[in-house]
């Protein structure tokens, strides 16, 4: 039997969810999240594009033991379920606008036909339907995809109109990265509860020109989760879907990362970070995280800083998704024979 350890999301927003982290980035709340009672991490469900029926309604879900908030998403759970499909299938997905009001659905950093990419000009009202067909022409990886209404894309995507988009091939199925159990989804917010127990999003004027920050993370629409776990590697697939929360991202052991891979794929040059910043809307990052424990100490993710990001239309980013490896040579190698 491995021994075992505890992935928690700390109240720093960490993009991985582990042992109890710093909280001082949340300075404001810090008292009431140590407080809170800890949810189990739990995963979207997942489906294939291949005739994928996607509506996008209000319903009110468990987000905490105990807690029920009213989400608008494109499925049942408090984000929209994981699309899981391959280079070269086809996507074939009707959308159906159950909200009230008008919204459509972009697919972030898919390569698709001007008509399936979402655009603010083709939301569609409540009560109508919008059908989407394209091929999936990208390279393994993990994208996503987010409501994309003019002037209410953030709103809706706070929530909960996201979620997320995996795409494999037979490169990447070669490189033997971990799977089933061993692959962690995490898509990343940060959010207000009003004393009723909705997500509130209020900006105010100064909040709507330098980034709206909720004072509590969550992880795939779960208030501060936990995830049991093994003494193994486990890959973790993480989107920042923060409307303007930067995440800069940290081991707590202060151990450097080594990133293979972005979001066009695995690079040809490694690199190494300890530290990593997470734009919203614009990235996420794709790791390989190895579990093991020294005595007296317990390695966590950690944000060593979250700050107000201005809007992420407005910032440049060339950093993308990662993938961190605690043996980088071995998927080098191969990461080096894949096409660009």
């Amino acid at each position: 039997m491995h021994r075992r350890d505890f992935f928690r999301l700390a109240g720093a927003a960490s993009a991985f969810p582990f042992i109890p982290a710093l909280q001082r980035s949340f300075a404001a709340p810090r008292a009431r999240s140590a407080t809170l009672i800890r949810a189990p991490l739990t995963f979207p469900s997942t489906v294939s594009p291949t005739d994928l029926s996607l509506s996008a309604r209000v319903h009110t879900v468990e987000i905490a033991p105990g807690v029920s908030a009213e989400v608008w998403s494109a499925g049942d759970g408090p984000v929209g379920p994981t699309i899981d499909t391959r280079t070269g299938e086809t996507a074939r997905i009707t959308f159906d606008n159950a909200l009230p009001e008008p919204t459509i659905l972009h697919w972030h950093c898919l390569r698709v036909p001007e008509a399936d990419d979402g655009h603010p000009a083709l939301a569609i009202p409540t009560g109508s339907s919008y059908r989407y067909e394209f091929p999936i022409r990208d390279r393994a990886g993990t994208y996503w995809y987010h409501a994309h209404p003019h002037h209410r894309t953030g709103m809706q995507a706070y929530r909960g109109m996201v979620g997320l988009l995996l795409i494999r091939d037979d490169a990447e199925d070669r490189l033997g990265l971990p799977s089933g159990s061993r692959e962690i989804p995490l898509l990343i917010q940060d959010r207000r509860l009003d004393a009723d127990g909705r997500f509130a999003y209020d900006p105010v004027m100064h909040e709507q020109m330098e980034g709206f920050l909720g004072d509590t993370p969550f992880a795939n629409g779960i208030r501060l989760p936990a995830h049991d776990v093994e003494t193994t590697t486990y890959r973790l697939r993480v989107v920042n879907a923060c409307t303007s929360r930067i995440l800069r991202l940290a081991l707590s052991t202060g151990r450097p990362m080594t990133l293979i891979g972005g979001d066009g794929g695995l690079l040809p040059i490694k690199g190494s970070e300890s530290l990593l910043p997470i734009q919203p809307f614009i990235e996420g990052s794709e790791s390989l995280l190895p579990i093991k424990r020294s005595r007296g100490q317990s390695p966590c993710s950690r944000s060593s800083h979250l700050s107000r990001g201005q809007s992420p239309c407005s910032r440049s980013s060339d950093q993308g998704v990662r993938v961190l490896a605690p043996d980088p040579a071995r998927v080098l190698d191969r990461a080096r024979t894949l096409p660009p």
